[in-house]
């Protein structure tokens, strides 16, 4: 086989293999377009939790609050809506996380799809440490839940029409928290 031909297949391979690894960004924080992020919080049903989300600098959001379990309360979250994401050609979705106020306590997040089927979230659990980690959720993990309660009979998640990104926190630790979203991007 003429050299030319062996370099030409080898850095061919190494171009799919690269692009079958590499995450593409899904959503990018800056002051703008972290204002088209909203807080919906346990007070929508008695609870008294309360959280934003802020822009803090260097593409860097921050997710922050308090939790509070009194009133039958537990869940704070922020989500956008202003897209709809077609990421069928995608395994899943990788975000970069650091617990950024509660230091040397793990917080357990959500991080959720709306579909447009009666109101129906798909749900993926992780940690969050107060070190700076990357966290992979393949979409043939997450659970479809309804108000919290999972849905074992539910359709999969249909990655070709997704409305809604939200990061939740819902682990039963009442106080204050932060969860500091470098980034979230497909792979």
């Amino acid at each position: 086989m003429p050299r030319f031909l062996v370099s030409f297949l080898a850095s061919f391979l190494l171009i799919m293999i690269l692009s079958m690894t590499t995450a593409t960004t899904l959503f990018e924080f800056t002051d703008e377009s972290t204002q088209r992020w909203g807080s919906v919080d346990d007070s929508v049903m008695g609870g008294i939790s309360d959280s934003q989300i802020s822009y803090v600098g260097d593409g860097i959001a921050k997710f922050s609050g308090v939790l509070s379990l009194e009133n039958n309360g537990g869940f704070a979250s922020v989500r956008n809506v202003d897209y709809v994401y077609n990421l069928s050609k995608f395994e899943g979705v990788e975000l970069r996380v650091k617990n950024g106020a509660t230091e040397g306590k793990t917080l357990k997040y959500q991080f959720r799809f709306q579909t447009n089927i009666a109101r129906i979230s798909y749900t993926q659990h992780f940690d969050a440490t107060d070190e700076w980690t990357v966290v992979r959720l393949p979409f043939s993990d997450f659970e479809a839940t309804f108000f919290g309660r999972m849905l074992p009979d539910a359709p999969v998640l249909n990655t070709e029409f997704l409305r809604t990104l939200t990061i939740m926190l819902s682990d039963k630790q009442d106080g204050d928290f932060e969860l500091l979203v470098d980034s979230i991007k497909v792979y």
